[in-house]
């Protein structure tokens, strides 16, 4: 039997918080990790990961879009949407991320 209880808005914000890092307003200065991930950003290796990325991002919204159509009640929707949602955010932090790196050593010249 299904659960008719909603989901505390605060087990959201809890996965919506995993891993935010401190943003520095218009950073210049590279640490370690933006010189990896600024070289990581030049090669293949990461075309393709970003590509694959891209591809997850499109499956998951192809399930909200399939849930519709399947005929789900309107509680299953909204809440395969914020997963998804919530999930899409993180994949792109890690794009966000790389491309961050990216400027930044584009900026400094490495």
């Amino acid at each position: 039997m299904q659960s008719k209880t909603a989901l505390k808005p605060d087990v959201f914000q809890s996965f919506s918080d995993i891993d935010k890092r401190t943003i520095k307003e218009k950073r210049e200065e590279m640490d370690e990790d933006d010189i990896a991930l600024s070289s990581l950003s030049n090669t293949r290796g990461w075309q393709v990961l970003n590509e694959y990325i891209e591809h997850l991002k499109s499956e998951m919204d192809e399930l909200i879009t399939v849930a519709v159509a399947s005929g789900n009640d309107f509680e299953a929707i909204g809440r395969l949407t914020v997963l998804v949602n919530l999930a899409k955010e993180k994949l792109y932090a890690v794009q966000q991320r790389v491309a961050d790196s990216k400027d930044i050593g584009d900026k400094a010249g490495v």
